[in-house]
Parts: C-alpha cells; structure tokens; sequence
C-alpha cells in the first residue's frame, strides 16, 4: 500500500501519502489554535465583566415614576349629588311660582285680586358611562411572576380615565346625548368682557369689567341672587394677580376686586377655561358654591362589575352613572367669556 494514493472519501477522491501526513498535520495544528483562540476570549472577557454580569451590578429604583395627568377640577369646585338613586332614568327638578299683585281697596269686594302659584317640571336623563379592563391568562402569569401588579396598574387607568371623561361632560356637557355641564346649562347667564385681558390694557379697565360681571346677578335679580366664588382660566388669574394698578402702588387688580367684592372670598383657576370659550377667548366663572346653584348628579361612582373569563381572556367591565350638573337656581351664576392678549 505504500505509495498508493487512498481514497478517505468514498467518492473517488485520493490524496497521496504525502497529502495525508500534511492533513494530519494540519488538524493537529488547527485544534491548538483553536484552544489558544477561546483561551484569549475567556481571558478577555475575566478581564472587561469579572464574576458579574452587567445587569446584577444595575440598581432599580422601587418607585416607578407615573404618568402625570391634569387634575379634574369640577370636582373640587362643584358639589356632587347623589341622592338620585341607582337605577333611575332620569331625575325631575319641580319649581313653583306664584303670581299676583295687590291694589289698594275701594270699597267694591267684589274687585280682589288674587293670588295663583304654577309648578312646572324639568327632567334630566341619566347616562352610563362604560370601559373595560383587559388582560389574557399568560400576562396574568407573567406579571405574578415579575411582580408588577399588572391588573392593579390596569385599574387605576380605568378609574384615572372615566373621572377625565367626567370631568370632561361635568364642565362642557355633550349636546348630542342630552348632557347639561355647567357651561352649556341653557338658562346660564352669559356675558362677553368689554376689554380685553393682558399686560398692555387698562387696569382700571380690568377691575370694572370685572366688578361689573361679579354684581350683575346681585342688581339684576334685586339683591335676590350673588356668586360667593370666582374660577377662571390660568393665565388669567396670573395676569390680574401680576397687574397692578397704578404704577406707583402695590395693589394688584385681583387685590382690588376682591376687596370691593367681599363675599367673593378668593379666586380658583381651572384649565379647562383657558381657551375653551368661543373664537377662542377665555372664560371667567361667577357662581355660588352650593348645591341649589350647581350640583354634579352622580347617582353611582366608579364602580368595577365581576372578571368576565372568555377562554383565556379575562375582561373587567367597569361603569359610572352621571345625570349631568342642575342649577336650580341659575341667576346666581354668570359665564364670561375674555380675550386676552
């Protein structure tokens, strides 16, 4: 066999003798490379990471940072109602009225006036607002075992997000469902600011249109009706807060207007009046702060049903019935609408 070409493929291909000792060779050579190569690697990787691995030497804080969301303010500024019972339609508000006027008598008793009272109704629709949670068994499985508190998480956006689409309908209503808020209530006072609100208008200009819209209720309705409170759009208080209103004096517009209004004890700010009146303008709100001026019917809070399981699927149906905002006694409240500039 010496010298004789072999065939170590089976195919018909032969290497000579000499062929053969230089593979043998060759694969000696290479498998020393080889541990040499993954030595380095090994000695590289000991010296760059160590023992640990990157993510054991990380520090995760516990708090985990939410998402901010602006604040619901018809619901500090607005009493809420909720003696309109679950289940109910709609609730009626009745109002009496009386008619009559007296004259001076003359001797004839069949001439008396008299005296009549009328009672007329109001109905107002309840509406149910609806979302749902969501989530499938395996992400059940994979929040236990991360300990994220996945459905805790997922409720809280329920609530967060039906109190946004309340406050939402509590302040502006939706006049295709038949929702009164308290700006779009039909019988609402309104009234549109003769100057426009900024850095460059008159002051005194400010402080009378102002005190103007603060007393209309009061002198139009004879003493009967007045606001005990004020809110209106950021940026509009900041400018009657920043204002003064001569150069020389320290009295701010806003100082001013509430000292010549004192039953109007300070004055709030609400996001949702800034820009939100018509052709854009801003809104100021005069109202009495009680339930006969401005009551937020919610004849049920948030409130979660039972999980619906679907298979693998698991929904959360939550729901909250509002029976939009009633002021029985509307002439205490005024909406203004200001440009600012």
């Amino acid at each position: 066999m010496k010298g004789q070409n072999i065939d170590i493929t089976g195919k018909g291909f032969e290497l000579g003798p000499v062929s053969q000792g230089a593979m043998r060779l060759d694969a000696k050579e290479l498998a020393k490379h080889r541990v040499q190569l993954n030595a380095r690697h090994f000695d590289n990787a000991l010296i760059q990471n160590g023992f640990h691995m990157a993510r054991q030497l990380e520090h995760v804080y516990s708090e985990v940072l939410r998402e901010e969301f602006p604040p619901q303010s018809s619901m500090e500024a607005f009493p809420v109602d909720t003696s309109v019972p679950e289940g109910a339609r709609s609730h009626t508000v009745r109002r009496l009225s009386q008619q009559g006027e007296a004259k001076v008598y003359r001797g004839n008793s069949a001439d008396v006036p008299r005296v009549g009272v009328t009672q007329e109704e109001e109905h107002f629709p309840v509406h149910h607002y609806v979302i749902g949670i969501g989530l499938d068994y395996f992400e059940a499985q994979a929040s236990n075992f991360a300990n994220s508190a996945l459905e805790e998480e997922l409720r809280t956006a329920a609530q967060v997000t039906m109190m946004e689409f309340l406050n939402q309908k509590t302040w502006f209503g939706d006049v295709e469902n038949n929702i009164y808020g308290v700006l779009n209530y039909p019988w609402v006072p309104k009234r549109v600011m003769n100057v426009p609100f900024g850095a460059d208008t008159d002051p005194e200009a400010m402080l009378k249109a102002l005190n103007a819209a603060a007393n209309q209720a009061h002198e139009e309705s004879k003493t009967v009706y007045s606001p005990n409170a004020v809110i209106m759009s950021p940026r509009l208080l900041r400018i009657l807060r920043t204002t003064r209103i001569h150069p020389s004096d320290s009295d701010k517009v806003l100082d001013d207007f509430l000292a010549s209004n004192p039953k109007i004890g300070s004055a709030e700010s609400a996001w949702e009046l800034q820009g939100t009146g018509p052709g854009g303008t801003d809104i100021i709100l005069f109202y009495r702060r009680d339930r006969r001026s401005v009551a937020n019917v919610i004849p049920k809070t948030f409130t979660m049903l039972p999980m619906q399981v679907n298979g693998f699927e698991m929904t959360i149906p939550c729901y909250m019935s509002h029976g939009g905002v009633v002021q029985r006694d509307v002439l205490n409240n005024t909406v203004c609408y200001v440009e600012v500039e």
